[in-house]
């Protein structure tokens, strides 16, 4: 053992000096400055330079973008700002706005508005880019963005207007969202593979049900991620589909995290739990419900689901005192500690979406979520490994109560416990008629002068002589049915569906391979046999038959026991 730990430990410090060697040729190569030649965002992309009139209200004053003024929604924003030769670099202009209807104009020609779309439901237009293609010459136009804002919460938001070509505005759209997309790609794909297991393991019971929602939770997670990434666009121009894709996996979270945290004993029959998740599944439905009629929009019920996160944070506040007063029971405070983390980064999101609502949201919880999903997945995979565990030692110790240690045949144990299913099973013939049950052979073997072996050439070749005879008892009686040790010398076979016919061919051929073993030993090699079939008379009336035969054989060949 302490050999193959020096060979691991020699091996591992090989792979360390190799990947230690591909860090200093990193180094040595330096880092030079990026070359945007080779680049591909070889094209530069600007904002919008200089100073902006604005006007709400009546009021206009003279900013820069991006900012924020004072608006509420339905007011119309105007953004007005007189092009030059440098103003716009490329063709194109773009810029993110959220849930606001957007119109441009070049002095008094619409280049742009959104488009009018035919929904099953009232929407809001949903958080996007408009990427905007300008005409080939507009130096002296001005350039008139009218932002209607659906929200209070956007309201007044004065976006910044980026300028380039198509393709170098697109690269910039993907390289800001990358890292965020990455994660929520992860998410989903660490979210199927935990599913699956689940579904694998779906006999496990609750560990499956654990697995299965933690793989939910993760894909949910992942899926709102990427939509927040804010590269929709680079995938599908529908809008409508992803904005309600993002709220309804925003609106889940909390169904998935009570369903998930149900699955631990210590908060399973917490009347406060189960009523959250019942709660935060009323939640979703009723949001549907109002999205549907078009009364409210998914967008004003984002606190709903805040305050549904504070309160399943209560709930594990309470269920850990409660826990930690009790002298007794499970103590799962591996979920309370990974709660922690998704609290401690779920409170930060919430947090920043009230105080900088113009910023990104989502971040701390999508991190959040990963680390919980990363140490609840530990967990379970380490209960997972203990199932195991518990299981190998259980067939093991089944094993060796029902296994004979020197031979390898089942053992007396086992014996008694098949003929005790035998004689249960009963031998009523309409009940015989109807299940078809299998008709037995009894088998008892006995091994003829155990003792004389012993005495004469010792106790080790006794050993060897019985195992020589188990192990051509298995060889021939084995194919047709189960072999048993009962007692020091004594064996039995008990062969169901068998002729009586075939039956008496494998005996004689073991009889055969006895008497050829016989003339290799230095001992006398052998055994006497006595087999019935089961009848009317039952299993074990049948066992003594068998056995009172055997004994007969022995006489005969002058082997009876003294």
């Amino acid at each position: 053992m302490k050999q193959k730990i020096n060979r691991i430990r020699r091996r591992s410090g090989i792979v360390g000096i190799l990947l230690l060697l591909i860090l200093i040729m990193y180094v040595w190569i330096g880092f030079p400055k990026e070359n945007r030649i080779t680049a591909f965002d070889n094209e530069e992309v600007r904002y919008l330079q200089g100073s902006v009139y604005v006007s709400c209200n009546g009021e206009e004053i003279k900013t820069v973008l991006p900012g924020k003024i004072t608006a509420k929604a339905g007011d119309t924003i105007v953004i007005r700002r007189k092009l030059d030769e440098d103003s716009v670099m490329g063709n194109t202009i773009l810029f993110y706005c959220k849930q606001a209807h957007i119109r441009v104009y070049l002095d008094e020609e619409r280049i742009w508005e959104d488009p009018d779309r035919s929904l099953p439901f009232p929407m809001l237009e949903g958080s996007y880019w408009r990427l905007i293609r300008m005409p080939a010459s507009c130096e002296g136009k001005e350039l008139r963005i009218e932002i209607v804002p659906q929200v209070n919460q956007y309201a007044g938001e004065l976006p910044a207007i980026y300028t380039g070509t198509k393709a170098s505005l697109v690269y910039m759209v993907a390289r800001q969202g990358i890292v965020f997309l990455l994660l929520g790609l992860i998410a989903v794909i660490l979210g199927v593979a935990i599913l699956i297991i689940g579904l694998i393991m779906r006999h496990e019971g609750v560990i499956a049900s654990r697995m299965c929602y933690l793989g939910l939770l993760a894909v949910i997670t992942g899926i709102w991620g990427v939509l927040e990434a804010r590269v929709t666009q680079l995938f599908t121009g529908n809008i409508p589909r992803a904005s309600f894709v993002l709220f309804a996996c925003f609106s889940m979270l909390p169904v998935l995290i009570t369903a998930f945290i149900l699955t631990y004993e210590s908060m399973r029959d917490k009347w406060y739990m189960k009523a959250l998740f019942y709660l935060s599944v009323g939640n979703f439905l009723i949001q549907q419900l109002l999205q549907i009629t078009g009364l409210v929009y998914y967008m004003q019920m984002i606190t709903a689901v805040h305050f549904l996160f504070l309160l399943i944070l209560a709930g594990l506040i309470a269920g850990f005192v409660t826990m930690c007063r009790k002298p007794y029971g499970t103590k799962d405070y591996f979920i309370y500690k990974a709660m922690l983390i998704l609290t401690l980064f779920g409170t930060a999101d919430i947090a920043w979406y009230y105080l900088f609502p113009s910023g990104r949201v989502g971040i701390f919880m999508r991190v959040g979520i990963l680390f919980l999903i990363a140490y609840l997945g530990y967990d379970t995979l380490r209960q997972i490994a203990i199932l195991r565990i518990q299981e190998a030692k259980h067939s093991f110790y089944k094993e060796l109560a029902f296994k004979d240690i020197m031979t390898g045949l089942e053992n007396r144990t086992a014996f008694e416990s098949t003929i005790r299913k035998i004689r249960d099973a009963g031998r009523d013939p309409e009940q015989e008629e109807e299940k078809n049950p299998p008709s037995w052979i009894i088998m008892i073997a006995d091994m003829n002068c155990l003792k004389i072996i012993n005495d004469e050439h010792g106790h080790d070749k006794g050993d060897e002589a019985l195992f020589k005879l188990a192990s051509y008892l298995k060889k021939h009686f084995g194919p047709i049915g189960e072999c048993y040790r009962i007692g020091g010398d004594e064996f039995c076979v008990l062969a169901p569906d068998v002729s009586i016919e075939y039956f008496e061919e494998v005996c004689q051929c073991f009889r055969a391979s006895l008497e050829a073993e016989d003339q290799e030993t230095a001992y006398p090699f052998s055994a006497s046999m006595g087999y019935v079939r089961l009848d009317e008379s039952g299993i074990d009336e049948c066992v003594k038959k068998a056995d009172r035969k055997m004994y007969e054989e022995k006489r005969r060949k002058g082997r009876v026991r003294i």
